[in-house]
């Protein structure tokens, strides 16, 4: 019988029972620091089995992940074995020198219950971000007809950024239509871009969205063309 994992506050279906806490949930490596440590706790009665490892992460703009091998960093021990209630410390270290360039990649924990041989894996987001970061986003919102429109999320900063909430409103003669749109992770350099298909059968006179980053929020808005 599978339980839940627990990534910091996050929880993801699927895990053994009584799960595994990890924390923090989103890991963090400069140059100056080119180590960073994350624990993982056993808060079960049955003891787990786990691997570690690193994969790079890339993402196309339609927020399609790539994840694929590599040797820029790693994460020790390869191998721990918890026992109930026991924490155990990971450490991930950037391997390439000087320049460390700024980089996404997720730490793999392979989960195995002994007892019964189930088997799930959590994906931590870790992040090598320059020295000196800079946090920017933009969006906009482009229509090209009464039936087609799209909202595009830009990263122009150094650090990625992940919006708490992206809300779409489509207003037309009789009001105002809500809809939230997939809020994910945008890579430095990236951008994420949501088509946006419009109901033909009523006339929409603008479309606006509003994403919410921490204590700031971004807005944008376009007249649909007649």
């Amino acid at each position: 019988m599978l339980g839940t994992l627990l990534i910091g506050a996050v929880v993801f279906a699927g895990a053994p029972v009584d799960g595994v806490l990890v924390s923090p949930p989103v890991v963090e490596v400069n140059a100056d620091q080119p180590r960073a440590d994350m624990t993982v706790t056993n808060p079960g009665d049955s003891p787990l089995e786990i691997l570690t490892g690193a994969l790079f992460w890339s993402q196309d703009d339609e927020g399609r992940v790539t994840l694929s091998e590599t040797a820029a960093v790693s994460i020790y021990p390869p191998h721990v074995q918890l026992a109930p209630r026991e924490q155990r410390r990971l450490r991930l270290t950037v391997l390439e020198r000087a320049p460390v360039r700024p980089a996404a990649y997720r730490i793999v924990l392979s989960i195995r219950d002994p007892a019964t041989g189930e088997e799930v894996f959590a994906l931590v987001p870790a992040f090598v971000v320059p020295n000196q970061a800079i946090e920017s986003a933009t969006v906009n919102v482009a229509c090209s007809s009464q039936e087609r429109c799209a909202v595009t999320l830009a990263n122009t900063g150094s650090l990625p950024v992940r919006p708490a909430r992206i809300l779409l409103v489509l207003v037309s003669e009789t009001g105002e239509v809500e809809q939230e749109l997939t809020a994910w992770w945008v890579l430095p350099g990236g951008t994420r871009s949501y088509p946006i298909a419009l109901e033909s059968a009523r006339v929409r006179r603008e479309v606006r969205v509003r994403v919410e980053l921490g204590d700031r929020n971004l807005t944008a808005s376009a007249v649909v063309a007649p």
